[in-house]
């Protein structure tokens, strides 16, 4: 099919949604009415004692404070220069499709946003005076393999760190491959979240691969610009040697703001969030981890916690926001932190208000956190949306993946959005390992009835790192196969369901999901 082709078909689609779309709310919502009127009781003891349980945090090995190699890599020719040269690459897009890699979100973007890759920003201004570092973001400059890899023959590094997401490693990884061929001396670190526990597997299927980096990226930048080997460095994985150790930047006042000299100057040009209504494209991080465990998240349900909540002092935040304002004109950004709607997103509101900040910024929210007064300070603030991670409509299914909410607090949180005058989004998925008919039916009354302005649909990816990927495996509901595990690449590149729940097969929850697409298509965030 050619892109005019494609084209065309995607309007007559929309045209025909748009006919259909009033009957399916219509239909779902009696059917959705139907189910709250015949719901079943609530499980007895004994039912809830045959549910997945989350199992103890397993004993990991780890490794630190290791001694630093006195020079680069053993195979590095050597007298040549006595700084490394590292490239970082935010590679290709997919068959034309912007990809969003970055911290935990790791996923194909259908809807043209051209994420800047923020922790190589960090990672430079970490690194800047141990290495010469550049990079390139082929991504948001949409540039071809063949353009991407010329630009690394100019730059001539000793290492390249690739980010990238584990569905489609071949891809983020093929220029880097093909610079090494040439240059076997130099070192390609992944740096691929998704990747954690699949070590294994990956550097078999690529051999071309010399280590994956576990945990934040930016962690490791002292150490990878010093030239140490990159096995004696803590929580990176090599052929043979999986790290068993997650590593994250401890404290996040010392560590330096992202590197906006190495970062293409883009901002409100290729990077850009017309979906979140973002011009600037600018992510801001104000905290990082999550004290929450949700059992599917990359960040929490991960076992032993290690990306624990860490905040950054409110006037620490100022300054890049200041920085961002003088260096590039931009007023609005993406607050990109795992829950901003606590105490502490509160403290950087009141600060951006006492400094008579002029801005536009969106946030993502749990819930039962929100109150009156924090809504109405960041509102003073310039908050104009908040995300909520709602997922499912049902209190059981919630319960089992740990969300730390209920659907009473979900709907009440949507109130006092409204109520203080800004947008709300509903962050909503289905293929839980407890998800039926009637919970699909129960999250659909759910939307219909809190009436979110925007609703973020996904299908459950339930990536190896996360506790829940193992529960789901040892009950039989998933077979694991990297490249099957985002469905949010559809239908661009289909790559199939590749898990059940206890009561419903992947060809039942292919078709609920193409369902929900069709009946909330117009509310719908890809």
């Amino acid at each position: 099919m050619t892109a005019q082709d494609e084209a065309s078909w995607r309007a007559a689609a929309r045209r025909v949604a748009r006919v259909v779309r009033p009957a399916l709310k219509t239909t779902l919502r009696l059917a959705a009415e139907l189910e709250r009127r015949t719901a079943e009781p609530a499980p007895t003891a004994a039912e809830r004692t045959n549910q997945v349980a989350p199992p103890s945090a397993e004993t990991r090995r780890t490794r630190r404070g290791l001694p630093m190699a006195p020079s680069g890599p053993e195979s590095r020719p050597r007298g040549l220069r006595d700084r490394l040269r590292i490239t970082l690459l935010n590679p290709p897009r997919y068959r034309g499709i912007t990809v969003f890699r970055m911290f935990r979100s790791e996923y194909l973007f259908v809807q043209g946003n051209h994420i800047p890759p923020m922790d190589l920003g960090y990672f430079a201004a970490a690194a800047r005076d141990r290495a010469d570092v550049a990079m390139i973001d082929a991504n948001a400059e949409d540039l071809t393999a063949e353009e991407t890899h010329r630009r690394i023959e100019a730059q001539r590094p000793d290492v390249i760190v690739v980010k990238g997401i584990i569905d489609i490693l071949e891809h983020e990884l093929e220029v880097a491959a093909r610079y090494k061929a040439a240059h076997p001396h130099v070192r390609i670190v992944l740096a691929c979240r998704g990747a954690v526990h699949a070590e294994a597997q990956i550097f078999e299927e690529l051999p071309y691969l010399d280590a994956i980096a576990c945990g934040e990226i930016d962690a490791f930048a002292e150490e990878i610009a010093d030239g140490v080997e990159l096995g004696e460095i803590a929580g990176m994985s090599v052929p043979g040697q999986v790290a068993g150790f997650i590593r994250v930047v401890e404290d996040l006042d010392r560590h330096p703001l992202p590197d906006l000299d190495v970062m293409p100057p883009l901002w409100g040009k290729q990077y850009t969030l017309p979906y979140y209504g973002v011009r600037s494209g600018y992510f801001v991080t104000s905290s990082r981890g999550c004290p929450y465990s949700c059992t599917f998240c990359m960040v929490g349900g991960v076992d032993e916690r290690p990306f624990r909540f860490r905040r950054r002092d409110p006037r620490n935040v100022l300054e890049e926001i200041r920085l961002l304002g003088r260096r590039f004109g931009c007023r609005d950004f993406f607050v990109f932190d795992e829950i901003f709607t606590n105490a502490h997103g509160h403290r950087v509101s009141e600060a951006i208000v006492e400094a008579g900040l002029d801005l536009h910024w969106l946030c993502e929210g749990k819930p039962d956190l929100v109150t009156r007064p924090m809504l109405r300070s960041m509102r003073d603030a310039g908050c104009k949306t908040i995300y909520y991670g709602v997922e499912s409509g049902d209190d059981a299914v919630l319960a089992q993946v740990q969300k730390g909410h209920t659907v009473a607090d979900a709907r009440r949180a949507f109130e006092l959005t409204r109520e203080a005058g800004l947008q709300s989004a509903a962050y909503v998925m289905f293929g839980f390992p407890q998800d039926s008919l009637r919970t699909y039916l129960r999250l659909v009354r759910f939307l219909l009835e809190a009436r979110p302005d925007f609703v973020r649909y996904g299908f459950l990816a339930p990536y190896p790192i996360t506790v829940l990927h193992r529960q789901m495996r040892d009950a039989g509901l998933i077979d694991f196969d990297r490249t099957k595990i985002d469905r949010r690449i559809s239908p661009i590149h289909d790559a199939g369901v590749g898990l059940r729940t206890h009561h419903l097969g992947p060809s039942a929850l292919r078709a609920l999901d193409l369902l929900f697409k069709a009946t909330f298509g117009d509310q719908l965030m890809a």
